[in-house]
């Protein structure tokens, strides 16, 4: 499974359930020695897990409160979007002709579409206040 240098010869989605336990066991280990603080942490947490079971989400401490929309897939959403506004806003040169192509008012191409379709399948908003909550987001925290 591993070669000499103890990396693994196979890709993990075909190894079997104790040999991708195994390689967790070895990425937390080595993430628990790491200089940097946070991945001292994610180590630990993953080697928390590994023992302890649980939901994954519990033990990496970011599970919404009870009854809360704030997961971590929907943070992860709000800041893309966030960034994707903000992007297709300097791509063409101001938040309304940002609003007008989302809205399909103007046409765009090369990568203000590719955004624009992003931006629709996210499910978007398209107004003057998205851009400015997302300015707000930007601004509190580095995406």
């Amino acid at each position: 499974m591993r070669d000499l240098f103890g990396r693994i010869q196979r890709r993990p989605e075909q190894l079997t359930q104790p040999q991708r336990v195994d390689v967790l066991r070895t990425l937390a280990g080595s993430l628990q020695a790491d200089e940097r603080a946070d991945m001292r942490w994610l180590g630990t947490a993953l080697a928390t897990w590994l023992r302890c079971g649980g939901p994954l989400d519990a033990a990496l401490g970011v599970k919404a409160p009870q009854g809360s929309r704030t997961t971590p897939q929907a943070l992860v959403r709000r800041d893309e979007v966030a960034r994707l506004l903000l992007d297709l806003s300097h791509e063409l040169g101001s938040d309304a002709k940002a609003i007008r192509a989302l809205r399909g008012h103007a046409p765009c191409t090369g990568t203000a579409l590719d955004m624009v379709q992003r931006l629709q399948a996210l499910g978007a908003p398209a107004s003057k206040a998205a851009f400015t909550r997302a300015r707000q987001l930007v601004s509190r925290h580095a995406l």
